[in-house]
Order: C-alpha cells, then structure tokens, then sequence
C-alpha cells in the first residue's frame, strides 16, 4: 500500500489573451498484492482537485478516477534498489463547476467515463524490506472537455512517492 500527492500552480496564456491561473490538488493512495514473485496488482483511487481563474471565470473541477493497476518489480526483491513499472485503467466521474453572474457557483456539467489510463516508471528506494521511496516518471491521460476547449488532460509528471510493502508472518 502507498501513494502520492502533489499541489501544483499554473499560469497560462490561452488564445493568445486570456491569463488564467490555476491551482491542482491531486491525492493517489494504492492498495495491492503481489499475484507471483515481483509482480502486483491492485486498486489506485485517485482525487483531483482544480481552481482555475482570471479576471472575468472562476471555475472549480473535482474529478474521481478509480480502478486496477499492475506492477512488475525488474530486479531481485533482496536489492535495495529496484525498477519498477506500473500501467492503470480507471474509471472516473468528474464534475466542473464555474460562477455566475451573481457570483454563485452553478453546475456546468458532470461527465464520466472509463478511458482514463497511467503509465509510470521508476527506481524504488528501499529503506528496509518493507518500506520504500519511488521516484517516478508518469503519464495520464483523462479525456476531459476542459474549459480551454481540450479534450483532455495529458499530463507527464515527475512523482515521489512512498510505499509500504507489508510481510507474511512465517510459521
């Protein structure tokens, strides 16, 4: 079992004009087993959770993607450092909310879908046989119709990241 989390912040141009920034909460714990020797899967759940405003919007998107991961451990468990890579498929519900003239927020739509995936790879650094620290190269995509007229969301991101590998206790 592990996970991440990040807080981001962005200012970007759109259409050559409009400044908007925005602010990225996103929480991703894990929880899997290993099927065979280096070899796991399981379930990511991941919360993401986006400000994004300028002068005359300010709109809010919470997105909840879940489903199964795998992951392949390259080395030999007894190294202290490992490569590891992992691939997902989630399930996600998203939901974007923008002000409106009075200043209220008001629904502007609620979508869902099953094609959001993951892909990550890494050195996991391990402290001990059980706990361990993963830096890892990760690309998501979620097909989201995002206020800057995108379809959806590719995002490569730099993660660490800590895992608990919990033991069998040996008869």
């Amino acid at each position: 079992m592990g996970g991440n989390g990040s807080f981001s912040h962005s200012d970007e141009t759109l259409n050559g004009n409009v400044q908007v920034n925005s602010n990225t909460i996103d929480l991703s714990p894990n929880i899997g087993y290993f099927l065979v020797d280096r070899l796991a899967g399981g379930v990511r759940l991941n919360l993401n959770y986006q400000v994004m405003k300028n002068s005359n919007l300010k709109a809010r998107t919470t997105t909840f993607l879940g489903g199964p991961f795998i992951r392949y451990y390259f080395l030999d468990k007894e190294n202290m450092i490992n490569i590891f890579s992992e691939a997902a498929i989630q399930f996600y519900t998203s939901r974007h909310k923008g002000t409106n003239n009075a200043g209220d927020y008001e629904t502007l739509f609620d979508e869902s879908g099953i094609n959001a995936y993951t892909f990550s790879a890494g050195p996991a650094i391990f402290f001990n046989s059980s706990v361990a620290l993963e830096l890892a190269l990760s690309y998501q995509r979620i097909p989201l119709q995002a206020f800057n007229g995108n379809k959806e969301q590719n995002t490569i991101a730099l993660k660490i990241c800590f895992q608990i590998h919990l033991e069998k206790e040996s008869n």
